[in-house]
């Protein structure tokens, strides 16, 4: 694994800075991730959604503490539930982005 200082420094070399106004991170159980997984890909999963839990629950918790340390980049979204709930959430968490003047 790279670790996320030297992920970070990559993305800054290649985005020159440039970061997203908003970073939403879908928050899920692991039993939940996997169920997912599996009804998506079945036996045929691609090169990340085939690896084993830890690696995805890693990235989920990197991703969460990334979002401890910079709450006005990410948003967290409950990610359980059905996929008109979660949607709904996603929404509320733009809806900020969508009301706010370009020129302020």
């Amino acid at each position: 694994m790279l670790g996320d200082e030297l992920v970070r420094s990559l993305h800054e070399c290649g985005s020159r800075g440039l970061l997203p106004d908003l970073t939403l991170v879908i928050a899920v159980h692991d039993a939940t991730a996997a169920a997912r997984l599996a009804a998506r890909d079945g036996t045929a999963s691609d090169a990340i959604g085939g690896r084993d839990g830890a690696y995805h629950a890693s990235v989920n918790a990197a991703f969460v503490q990334f979002a401890q340390s910079e709450p006005e980049r990410f948003a967290v979204i409950d990610g359980e539930g059905t996929v008109e709930q979660v949607h709904s959430r996603i929404l509320a968490a733009l809806e900020p982005l969508f009301e706010a003047d370009p020129r302020s």
